[in-house]
Parts: C-alpha cells; sequence; structure tokens
C-alpha cells in the first residue's frame, strides 16, 4: 500500500512537471481557442497548479522543489503512522472506575496487591487486581470522556491523548520547514489573469508563507481573508457559544454541589451527553 502511494505520487509529480503538456496549455491560452468561460477558467488553473510545481524554474531548483513535494507526503504519512503505532494509554485501577458499558473497548490488565490471607490475619499474600489499559486513539478516547463519571479518569486519558505520539514534534518541525522552503521557492510566478481579475492581472504574486502559497486563486485568496472569515464567524456564534458554556459548567457545579469548580476540557463531552439524555430523555448507556 505505502509503495503504492508512492508511486503515485511520483506519477503524479512527473505530470505536474510535464514541459509538453504545461506548454499545451499556455498555447491553448495564448491562441484563445477557448470558447467558454469555463474552459478559460480550467485552463488557468491548470497552469498554475503546473507553476505551483516549479515547472518554470531552472532545473536544479525544480529538482529541488520535487524533493520538497516528495518529503512532504513521506512526512503527512509517517504522521498519520506514528498516530497509528503510537496512540499512548492510561492504566486505571481498579476495574470499577469504568463504565461497564465501555469496559469491551478497553483491554483487562492486573496487577499484584498484598492482601491478608484468609487463614491467618497476620500474613499477606500476593491477589490480583483487574483494571483496564485505555488506548488512547480517538473513538475510545471519545467514548471515555462521554461516558465516564470519575473526572480523575477523563482528565488523565485526556492529557495522554492529547499529548502523544511524541515523535510528531519532529515531524511537523520537518514538514513545516519543507512547505515553507517550497513556497519560498516558487514563491514568485506570472499570473495572467487577463482583466479578469484586475488586482492580480499581469503582476508578479510574491508568496511569503506555505499559506499564502496554497491560497493562490483559491475563494478566499489569501490567508489574511481566511482569518476574517473564521473571526467574523467566531463574532457572530460567541454569545450563543457563552450561553452552552455557562449552560454545561452549571450543571458540573450541580452535580458536584461545588459553585467554585469550572469546566474542564474533559468534561466538555460527559457534561454535554448528561445534559443532552436529560432533555431529550435518552439512554446514554444505549
Amino acid at each position: 500500500m505505502v509503495t503504492a502511494l508512492l508511486h503515485f505520487v511520483v506519477a503524479l509529480q512527473f505530470l505536474n512537471t510535464n514541459h509538453t503538456l504545461y506548454n499545451a496549455v499556455k498555447k491553448a491560452e495564448q491562441d484563445g481557442h477557448l470558447l467558454t468561460e469555463e474552459a478559460r477558467r480550467a485552463a488557468l488553473h491548470l497552469r498554475i497548479d503546473f507553476e505551483k510545481g516549479g515547472i518554470h524554474l531552472p532545473s536544479g531548483k525544480l529538482d529541488r522543489v520535487n524533493q520538497l513535494n516528495m518529503d512532504a507526503h513521506k512526512l503527512c504519512r509517517e504522521y498519520g503512522e506514528n498516530i497509528i503505532n503510537d496512540p499512548g494509554y492510561v492504566d486505571i485501577f481498579p476495574a470499577s472506575r469504568i463504565p461497564r458499558q465501555i469496559q469491551h473497548l478497553l483491554k483487562p490488565i492486573y496487577r499484584l496487591t498484598s492482601g491478608v490471607s484468609k487463614e491467618s490475619l497476620g500474613s499477606y499474600e500476593d491477589e490480583q487486581e483487574k483494571g483496564f489499559r485505555i488506548i488512547t486513539e480517538p473513538r475510545t478516547l471519545f467514548s471515555v470522556l462521554q461516558l465516564t463519571p470519575d473526572e480523575q479518569v477523563r482528565k488523565m486519558a485526556y492529557l495522554k491523548g492529547n499529548s502523544v505520539p511524541h515523535a510528531n514534534h519532529e515531524v511537523l518541525d520537518k514538514l513545516i520547514n519543507s512547505r515553507h522552503e517550497l513556497a519560498q521557492l516558487v514563491r514568485k510566478f506570472e499570473a495572467s489573469l487577463g482583466g479578469k481579475c484586475p488586482q492580480l492581472s499581469g503582476k508578479i504574486m510574491g508568496c511569503k508563507s506555505y499559506a499564502e502559497f496554497v491560497m493562490q486563486l483559491n475563494m478566499a485568496s489569501s490567508p489574511e481573508v481566511v482569518v476574517s472569515f473564521l473571526q467574523e464567524m467566531s463574532n457572530m456564534v460567541k454569545e450563543k457559544a457563552d450561553e452552552e458554556f455557562n449552560t454545561i459548567r452549571n450543571l458540573k457545579r450541580d452535580v458536584c454541589g461545588q459553585r467554585c469548580v469550572d469546566l474542564e476540557p474533559w468534561d466538555e463531552a460527559y457534561y454535554t451527553t448528561m445534559m443532552k439524555s436529560s432533555a431529550y430523555n435518552l439512554d446514554s448507556a444505549v
């Protein structure tokens, strides 16, 4: 599977750096044989995709772009593999701290404990205590956070699940560096939009970051537009979000019998489920 994926990436990169195809697209644009707006726009985006791949660069830089693209694909694959191979785990004792409806999702484990012998109250013998190992991959972690009353169990599972695998810290650093270098290498290419987009027509677009590089000609057009959109959406939902947050926090305070406790990240799924079960008469165990 991995080998097939790499072969696919290599083949795709070959097409993206094929000068015969690139020149054919440019000629079709220049000769004016594209009769519809849809065809002209498709040719434009196809040409820009070629140029984002560095086809207009000198051979040495083009080779470097190809290598950076390949490195990025490998790093993305490694990131996913690390999550699968090293999801992290938390051991919980005793087993009674885990609700019965999710015990089938977890691995039973045992540890030796010293207990008082039945034959003689003055002597001790080893006994086995049952517990469960929570593998903190996303689906299991969500079930634990949603259905486990024990806050300390939820906290331990949440912290572990959101801090592993540690190897991905290095993978992300490499991926960021690779993408930034890619954006710098291909930071200038001509966007001849022929008046359809006057603000870019005949202009050389410089890419200060990978985010700006990938946003070229997208609907959002730039990272600043994306940030502005997200901020606008945040302002629109903030009042409702604050209201829901306070409702969930008050539910936790009622359940705990303490007015000073606050809502923690590992509380949201549990108390939201409890609130919905109460409001709609649902059985969360089903």
